[in-house]
Parts: structure tokens; C-alpha cells; sequence
């Protein structure tokens, strides 16, 4: 008898007590009404929940022997909680899929990112076909992708609510073994296979959002910085501009005075002159600093080799 795949379901979790056993029934009855062949666990993330969240996990766990919990000490936000789901992660897991326990994102999209990971897709993530949102957030998503495209490079694809991550995704996250706060970003950044799926988000039926426009701005804010060190690079250009000017001033003050024979307060000039070279050396050491910082922070992952997808022959 063929032995099944095992694929996890991970969920994050704060004050969700109205939808965790919802969330466990519908992917429960996906499973079994869709001969996908594969078996299936739970794992849910608590993030410390004020209301009945870990004891409506605590009873799932006792009643079902595919529902495992994680409860965490204090509100370490969601993606800190999906990567440490992540690094507990049974090790007969093939794949696991994230899905956010609002259930905004339907359950049934995990059928279509199954069959897009049979065809080899090592990477594969729900891309909602329209977005339920304001013009304010509209606006401010579109200004963020531009200014992504040019600090990265490229607009990344890998949105956060829904994806499913191979087994091999899964052990180079747990081989790196480090924190990297915007995770979708660090998963499409490893370089497999990746391919979206377009699918219509539904309303929130139950609770209310715990996202807001500042930890929207905190996740735009982890998505660029850790993306790349341009910004630590701003500072020292900025130095080389004022530094310039502090020149070019200097030279035109001389020219005026001992040239075409002009007068002026000097001591004005003079202080002019120090406040922008001052601020040109504040500039240039922050910089330089801020270029040691991002070597640091980038070598850790630079440092590594290439990663290999496949191998032919006796290599």
C-alpha cells in the first residue's frame, strides 16, 4: 500500500475564538470530499490571544489527531509566527501551505495550489484577482511597489495570506536558521520556482482586522530595508552633495573677495561654510557606518553558496 504525503496547514492565530474551529471544519471537509491523496495536520500558532483562542485549540488537540498547537509567550506579530511554525515543522511534512485563520483567503484555493505544486512548483501563492480596499491604501500599495521595483530591483511577487512552500523551501528556511521579518520576501528570494494563483478574496465574516495603516507601514518599512542596503547608501552621497556645495561656496566666496574684489560679512560666510561641512561629515560617517551594517546584514546570507536545484549524472 502507497504510503500518503503528509502536507501541514499552518495557521497564525490572535483573538480568532470565533473562526479557529470554522477554519479546522472547512479544510477538514476539502480534504475529504477531494481525492487529493495526501494526508493532512494542522498546525496552529498562537500569538497570544487575549480571548478563547489556545483552549478551543487545546480541545482540537485533544479530540484530533492531525492538530498540533504552538502558544507564544507575547504578540510576536505574524510573520514572526509563521517562520517559527515553520521551524517546528514535522519533518514528514512534503509541503505546508499558511493560510490566515479570518479565512478571507478560501480554503478551497489549497486544492489549486496543491495541483500547481504537483506540476513541480516549489513556490506557489494565491494573487487576488481585485483588491477590497480604499483609495488611501490603493494609492499607498502602488506608490510602495514603485519604490520597491527601484530600491530591489523587482517588484516581488510572493504576496503574504496564502501560499504553500515545498519541503525544500521549508529545510533552506530552517538551514539559514535566522529571522528575516519580511518572509514572503526571504521565501521568493531563494530562487525556486514560483507561480501565482489568481483567486477572489472573500469578506471577513467573523471578528474584526488586526491589521492597521501603521503595521501595514512597519511590514512596508521590513519589506525594503531588508531587501536592500540603497538606503544606508543614501547618507554617504548625500555627505559627497553637501560636501561639494561646502566647496563650491568656498571657492566662489574667494573668487568674490579676492578676485572681483567684493564685500561681504565673512564671518557670516564662514559659518555658512561650517555648518554645511559639518553636517557633510555627519553625513559621510553615517554613512560609512551605514554601509559596515549593511555588509553585516547582508553577509549572512551572501555568504552561502548557490543553491542547487537539481543534479545530473554522478556530479
Amino acid at each position: 500500500m502507497k504510503i500518503k504525503q503528509k502536507i501541514g496547514i499552518i495557521c497564525p492565530v490572535y483573538n480568532e475564538a470565533e473562526n479557529i474551529e470554522i477554519f479546522f471544519n472547512e479544510f477538514t471537509n476539502i480534504f475529504k470530499k477531494n481525492e487529493t491523496g495526501f494526508e493532512h495536520e494542522f498546525l496552529f500558532l498562537d500569538n497570544d490571544s487575549e480571548d478563547d483562542s489556545f483552549q478551543i485549540m487545546r480541545r482540537l488537540v485533544e479530540e484530533n489527531e492531525n492538530v498540533f498547537a504552538l502558544r507564544y509567550t507575547s504578540n510576536f506579530g505574524v510573520m514572526k509566527s509563521i517562520y517559527t511554525g515553520i521551524l517546528n515543522a514535522p519533518v514528514d511534512w512534503a509541503a505546508l501551505a499558511v493560510f490566515d485563520c479570518d479565512l478571507q483567503d478560501p480554503p478551497e484555493l489549497v486544492l489549486n495550489l496543491l495541483s500547481e505544486w504537483r506540476n513541480g512548483t516549489k513556490i506557489v501563492f494565491g494573487s487576488r484577482a481585485k483588491r477590497q480596499e480604499g483609495f488611501l491604501y490603493k494609492v499607498l500599495r502602488k506608490a510602495y511597489k514603485r519604490i520597491e521595483t527601484a530600491m530591489v530591483g523587482r517588484a516581488r511577487k510572493v504576496e503574504s495570506g496564502a501560499w504553500l512552500i515545498d519541503r525544500r523551501v521549508i529545510d533552506e528556511i530552517i538551514d539559514r536558521d535566522y529571522f528575516y521579518p519580511y518572509l514572503a520576501g526571504m521565501i521568493e528570494d531563494l530562487g525556486f520556482k514560483t507561480k501565482g494563483i489568481v483567486y477572489n478574496r472573500r469578506a471577513r465574516l467573523r471578528g474584526g482586522t488586526k491589521f492597521n495603516l501603521v503595521r501595514y507601514f512597519k511590514y512596508a518599512i521590513d519589506g525594503l530595508l531588508d531587501g536592500s542596503t540603497l538606503p544606508l547608501r543614501f547618507s554617504f552621497f548625500c555627505s559627497l552633495a553637501i560636501a561639494f556645495l561646502a566647496v563650491s561656496l568656498s571657492v566662489y566666496f574667494i573668487v568674490l573677495k579676492f578676485i572681483l574684489g567684493k564685500e561681504f560679512q565673512e564671518g557670516v560666510v564662514a559659518i555658512i561654510v561650517l555648518i554645511l561641512l559639518n553636517f557633510a561629515f555627519n553625513f559621510l560617517f553615517l554613512g560609512i557606518i551605514g554601509e559596515y551594517i549593511g555588509r553585516i546584514k547582508t553577509s549572512h546570507s551572501h555568504s552561502r553558496p548557490a543553491i542547487i536545484d537539481e543534479k545530473l549524472g554522478k556530479i
